[in-house]
């Protein structure tokens, strides 16, 4: 069975691929239709996949300005790392069912 990609996780993908080759820096400001016009794809998903980068503290939605690659610090990577480890951590423990 083949698995559909959500567009949400193509834009998402597409997004950290661009912060990894730094294209996008902190301070950056992120065009929600530019995007979607380069990846042809609607304003909606950009949307969701920018929420999601926002939950994870990627990115930060300024209201009337935009949405910006967020600055971080040590402290911020810290507790991001510590987050993350924890995170797997329980997964690698779930009694995962097939």
């Amino acid at each position: 069975m083949l698995k559909r990609k959500i567009s949400r996780d193509t834009v998402h993908e597409h997004l950290i691929q661009k912060i990894y080759e730094q294209e996008y820096v902190p301070g950056d400001r992120i065009i929600e239709t530019q995007i979607s016009k380069f990846l042809s794809i609607s304003q909606g998903s950009v949307r969701e996949a920018l929420r999601e980068l926002e939950q994870a503290g990627i990115v930060e939605y300024i209201p009337f300005k935009g949405v910006f690659l967020k600055k971080l610090n040590e402290d911020d990577l810290a507790i991001m790392y510590a987050i993350r480890a924890e995170i797997k951590g329980l997964a690698m423990s779930f009694p995962w069912t097939t």
